[in-house]
């Protein structure tokens, strides 16, 4: 038998059960879970996606058309006529393309926990050692043995911008793909390359240091590179625009970045060796001590990673196991009162800040390595997802991860800093925590 009426008529009931299909991912995409329980969420393979939207939009299409012609027909009706010899290929075309549909939005979805409330189940960061995680983290890529990756940006089309300590590079993490990453540049004149934060659309600043870190100590000078990933192609090395913009000789280990923006110019880099923010201006390379007091100062690991966030300077310092909290001006001074937000128990490294305004700081405490969750107010951390070394962390900035910390890590800091071999390779990491980046 053959389904016979107003032309594409008999693709209305499946245009419509695709555009609901669709219709249910893009609320999956754009809702933020709450509470308890378990919700269908996208997966990170967005060409699932855009398979599901083009057999949706054709089906949907053809209902259009169908409507379209109600004038025509004055109301739409359908005749079973019988058909002896064969079915409708139509009719089946359209079958088969509803299953497959229905096949790549199961592939295209995955079932994850909610987030749970952080400020009441997750273990604090005073508790002991070899705690109990309660969000997973999972592998994007895992680098060499002794590779230790410092810090990490997320560029606008999702692609991961890594800079790497144990050799002077930086490198771009496809999180969508398994495939090996594309070195960006080699540096020739540092031995480390630290931080990184993007000052414009697809233009970022990093900073280098050379330095010891097994001895603690500075030699030699150090840089703020422009890396400009506009004109950068994949397949071609070079193409990314490097650009020296200042030299810091007073400076011995710098590493955490972040930009002021709005009517400054102005980057804040730590130095967690002599334990001062440094501020850089991008356009003429002049740099100043900003913040240097009790706060910033140590005898070791000072002040290590920076945000700035609707007018206030968060930063680490590692040795003091301190977060703090500063409003600062234009030219990046301090102009409010200091509020240390979380302390002890953790050994803050770098910091990333969700669009609630709770913050996620990397941990390298010995046993309780991981992410520590600090509310907005400020109160006692708590660790929600554990993994070997925790340098960095930043959100995701796709429809397709815009829920996901991603971290990196350098394999194992005590291992580093006693000499012992590094058995455990650095890697990025993501955790799925249920928030959208600042």
């Amino acid at each position: 038998m053959a389904l016979h009426g107003p032309p594409y008529s008999q693709d209305l009931p499946f245009g419509l059960i695709g555009f609901v299909g669709y219709a249910l991912q893009l609320h999956s995409l754009s809702s933020i879970p709450q509470g308890k329980g378990r919700v269908l969420k996208p997966s990170h393979e967005p060409v699932y996606l855009l398979i599901l939207f083009a057999i949706s939009a054709a089906d949907l299409f053809k209902s259009l058309v169908c409507i379209l012609q109600i004038h025509k027909y004055h109301t739409i009706t359908f005749t079973v006529v019988p058909t002896p010899s064969r079915k409708s290929p139509n009719i089946m075309y359209r079958i088969l393309s509803m299953l497959a549909g229905l096949l790549l939005m199961l592939f295209a979805s995955e079932i994850r926990p909610s987030p749970i409330d952080q400020r009441n189940v997750f273990p604090t960061v005073t508790e002991k050692s070899n705690v109990t995680f309660p969000l997973p983290a999972r592998i994007v890529y895992d680098f060499p043995a002794d590779t230790w990756i410092e810090n990490l940006a997320v560029r606008s089309n999702g692609q991961i911008i890594v800079t790497e300590d144990t050799r002077p590079r930086i490198y771009q993490v496809d999180p969508f793909w398994s495939r090996k990453p594309i070195l960006v540049h080699e540096f020739h004149e540092t031995a480390s390359i630290l931080g990184i934060v993007e000052t414009a659309p697809d233009v970022f600043h990093v900073c280098t240091a050379n330095y010891s870190s097994k001895k603690l100590e500075g030699y030699g000078d150090a840089y703020i590179f422009r890396v400009d990933m506009r004109k950068f192609l994949p397949d071609r090395l070079g193409s990314a625009e490097i650009t020296k913009i200042a030299n810091l000789p007073q400076a011995k280990a710098l590493d955490g970045m972040t930009f002021l923006g709005g009517q400054s110019d102005l980057l804040l880099v730590s130095d967690f060796l002599l334990g001062v923010i440094f501020s850089v201006n991008i356009n003429t390379g002049a740099s100043r001590v900003a913040i240097n007091n009790s706060y910033t100062q140590s005898t070791g690991f000072g002040v290590n990673g920076l945000r700035f966030h609707d007018g206030f300077l968060y930063f680490t310092n590692t040795q003091h196991e301190t977060l703090v909290k500063v409003a600062v001006n234009s030219k990046g001074e301090a102009v409010g009162n200091y509020t240390i937000m979380a302390y002890g128990g953790f050994g803050p490294d770098d910091i990333a800040i969700d669009d609630h305004g709770d913050i996620y700081v990397t941990s390298y405490t010995q046993g309780k390595n991981g992410v520590a969750f600090v509310p907005r107010e400020g109160g006692a951390a708590a660790y929600i997802a554990g993994m070997p070394g925790p340098t960095s962390c930043a959100f995701g900035r796709t429809a397709a991860d815009w829920d996901v910390l991603y971290v990196s890590t350098s394999g194992g800091d005590y291992e580093y800093l006693s000499g012992k071999p590094v058995t455990v390779s650095g890697k990025i990491l993501k955790v799925h925590v249920g928030r959208r980046g600042a």
